[in-house]
């Protein structure tokens, strides 16, 4: 790689950056995804507090009695399966890219915690030579790339679940209030 025109410093303090820019990336998510949990928790709990509250005036029209307690319980289910899916976003990701023999990270905290102790990791540290550092300040990009590209996935899906199906039912819902009420 040194023959690139950069030096291996150079490679190291960019790869840095991705990661530096990916981490921000990954904040983003999970703050978004605050909001989408806030979000479903609200139509949810709304839901399940004023159900009856919705339906009552509806009694005397069977058919929009009906069609209003499915809309209810599909927005309910809705948000229940985005909360499932928000929830997959904001948990912490765990697993190792280590392979055994071959790749043991000295950046990511749960392969360092699985080092004998910190003067263990001290002397590997200092063991490492610049193309190792780059090497595995490359792999922990590529890692933490493709988490923040699940989490983003993930909620793109619960973003479009909200705008695309929760939003065209409680218009379906508040049309019917407004029609039969």
């Amino acid at each position: 790689m040194a023959s690139s025109g950069n030096s291996e410093q150079d490679q190291i303090e960019f790869v840095t950056k991705v990661i530096g820019r990916i981490d921000n990336y990954i904040v983003s998510a999970n703050k978004k995804s605050g909001v989408l949990i806030a979000f479903n928790v609200f139509l949810l709990g709304g839901f399940l507090l004023k159900a009856g509250d919705i339906l009552k005036p509806l009694a005397g029209t069977p058919w929009a009695h009906n069609l209003s307690f499915g809309l209810i319980v599909l927005v309910g289910l809705a948000s229940v399966f985005s909360l499932c899916v928000t929830l997959s976003v904001i948990q912490p990701y765990l697993n190792s890219s280590s392979r055994a023999g071959d790749y043991h990270s000295l950046i990511f905290f749960g392969d360092i915690v699985r080092v004998e102790n910190s003067q263990a990791y001290v002397r590997q540290v200092k063991a490492l030579k610049k193309t190792d550092i780059l090497a595995d300040f490359a792999q922990q990009a590529y890692t933490v790339a493709q988490i923040a590209d699940t989490k983003f996935k993930r909620l793109q899906l619960v973003t479009r679940v909200a705008v695309f199906i929760q939003c065209s039912l409680l218009s379906v819902l508040l049309a019917i209030q407004l029609c039969c009420i």
